[in-house]
């Protein structure tokens, strides 16, 4: 576990708006807060409060006289992991962490992170433990789906269907926010988690899914629903409004029938000019720069981003991993070759690529 580490926090990273950030270090251990600076446009009238919990006063923030410098505050934490993070609202999304002494098999990497918000926690932690400097940069965002009356639909029709198939953390969040808004308690009949963060999540809603692909691509949970009979039966897959077609083609072979919902989208998050700014200079201390990319559409997103700031030349000077052959090929179709590949599509493994990368690297 890390002491001492730095996040610096950009208030509202997904619309550039200056808000206070508030961290309560009684409600939130593991927490502590220093006071930094928070800059707000030189027309904003607002002041920010941070608690420090109650044994101490709660320490006035003001905007800085000219409004300059980017929106943050600085916080030292004790012990950084999900459940810190999970208290994170999106206005406080940590988008550089410095370690504090520059220790570690990464003391002279810094990564991008460029999973979407808080999924990129674990990847994050996984650096920051090695002694990587971390920048966190979501490619992607969720948002609500486009297409609610089918997702009501689907929600009215679950009982009549053999079970319910969910392929990723944010799957599982708006599944349960939709079906508990609807009156539902129960658990579906069956229950099919793709990968082990996915069926995390199910018991995070204390729901064990009754099947779990250890692969955590469609794949894996193809061969599990194959060699239990189920592919013959009529499913729900409740997944982003874009997905790879391999679920509903095993079925259709199969003669059984996927019943595909969007319950959610996954859009581009706006980056502010203080994270491309980041992008663009790493600490001095920094001798390779790493990029991670776990999907296609994020890679598509990045190089849409880059391009918004006149920042693509920035792609040049990182080493960029991929987390699976299957992202690989996509970011080679948007004319984004990696350095290297994840031996599987985990964290744990885009973090060992990281580290081999480092290991070879002559600096």
């Amino acid at each position: 576990m890390m002491n001492g580490m730095q996040l610096r926090f950009v208030t509202f990273l997904a619309r550039g708006l200056a808000q206070p950030v508030r961290l309560d270090r009684e409600r939130r251990a593991g927490v502590t807060l220093e006071l930094g600076e928070l800059a707000l446009p030189a027309d904003s009238q607002d002041t920010g409060t941070l608690m420090t919990g109650a044994d101490e006063p709660a320490r006035r923030l003001n905007p800085t006289p000219d409004g300059a410098g980017p929106h943050h505050a600085l916080v030292h934490v004790d012990a950084l992991s999900d459940d810190v993070l999970g208290w994170l609202a999106p206005e406080e999304i940590p988008y550089e962490w410095v370690p504090g002494p520059n220790s570690g098999k990464l003391a002279d990497v810094r990564v991008v992170v460029t999973r979407a918000f808080p999924q990129c926690s674990e990847l994050a932690v996984g650096i920051a433990e090695q002694g990587g400097q971390v920048l966190v940069a979501p490619c992607l965002a969720t948002a609500p789906t486009s297409t609610p009356i089918a997702a009501q639909e689907a929600l009215q029709d679950l009982p009549k269907l053999r079970g319910l198939i969910l392929s990723s953390p944010a799957a599982v969040r708006t599944w349960f926010a939709a079906w508990h808004a609807a009156g539902h308690r129960e658990r579906p009949a069956r229950l099919a988690a793709i990968g082990p963060s996915t069926a995390q999540a199910c018991r995070a809603h204390h729901c064990e899914p009754d099947f779990v692909a250890a692969d955590p691509r469609s794949e894996g949970l193809v061969q599990q629903l194959e060699a239990a009979g189920e592919l013959c039966h009529r499913w729900l897959h409740w997944r982003a409004d874009e997905g790879r077609p391999v679920l509903r083609h095993a079925f259709e072979q199969a003669g059984g029938d996927l019943r595909i919902v969007e319950g959610y989208r996954t859009v581009r998050p706006t980056w502010p000019t203080a994270l491309v700014d980041c992008l663009r200079s790493p600490a001095p201390s920094v001798k390779l720069d790493v990029l991670t990319l776990t999907s296609g559409k994020a890679a598509r997103h990045l190089l849409q981003s880059l391009e918004e700031h006149a920042a693509t030349d920035r792609l040049e000077h990182f080493e960029i991993v991929s987390i699976g052959p299957a992202t690989t090929a996509a970011l080679r179709a948007s004319g984004i070759h990696p350095t290297a590949t994840a031996r599987s599509p985990s964290n744990a493994a885009l973090v060992e690529t990281v580290l081999d990368l480092t290991a070879r690297a002559s600096f």
